[in-house]
């Protein structure tokens, strides 16, 4: 990467709830990589009308993608280790590019979805896995499992090799039931959501009524 290349641009793809939801059938399929291709094409032609360049790594190496999300504002970490959005929830995808165009800083932000995380434990819960999903632990730790982890956060570590080996399995978790019964994992048609949200973003006291009223109205879904 040239060294003038000093900022990066970070964009969430959505997928499709109904989709996610259809775990662990073969009808659930994820649309973000393919979607993600079109969305870079057409960035990298924009900024380079302008007379600039734009670089990826390509959509199969995302990994380092959920931590510029959470420091510009997009979303912030969870349970799983990965970006949840205020908007679309836990059923998204995260990419960036490098690039020489300068853009503002963004900052991140305190929407009360990280501490929710801590107390709510439904994908912990709902993993059939068991030891190599979500942990089931109170608060997050500095300490990784294993190298597959990326040292130097504090977070809910998983055990990405049992987890991969357990999606292989015949009529297992095709990818993420962790992701799709989560909380945040919602259509935000009904008013009474964003009443919900603006709550956890300000207070953590409602946080176990929430997630119970969750189970309620949705169950593991």
């Amino acid at each position: 990467f040239p060294n003038k290349a000093k900022w990066v641009i970070t964009m969430v793809d959505q997928e499709s709830t109904e989709l996610w939801k259809l775990n662990p059938t073969k009808i659930m399929t994820q649309v973000r990589y393919e979607r993600g291709s079109h969305i870079q094409e057409r960035t990298q032609r924009f900024i380079k009308a302008l007379g600039y360049q734009t670089l990826s790594a390509g959509h199969n190496s995302t990994g380092i993608g959920p931590a510029f999300s959470v420091m510009c504002g997009q979303g912030e970490m969870s349970r799983t280790n990965r970006l949840i959005t205020p908007e679309y929830g836990h059923t998204v995808g995260m990419f960036r590019y490098v690039t020489d165009l300068p853009v503002p800083n963004e900052k991140p932000i305190d929407a009360g979805i990280w501490k929710f995380c801590h107390s709510c434990k439904k994908c912990a819960e709902e993993c059939a896995e068991g030891e190599g999903g979500p942990p089931m632990w109170d608060e997050p730790s500095w300490d990784i499992i294993g190298p597959w982890n990326t040292v130097g956060k504090k977070a809910f570590y998983d055990d990405r090799r049992k987890c991969s080996a357990y999606r292989g399995l015949p009529g297992a978790c095709t990818s993420g039931k962790c992701m799709s019964v989560c909380t945040f994992t919602k259509h935000r048609l009904a008013g009474i959501h964003d009443v919900v949200q603006a709550t956890a973003a300000t207070t953590p006291i409602f946080n176990s009524f929430f997630r119970t009223m969750d189970d309620v109205f949705y169950g593991n879904g």
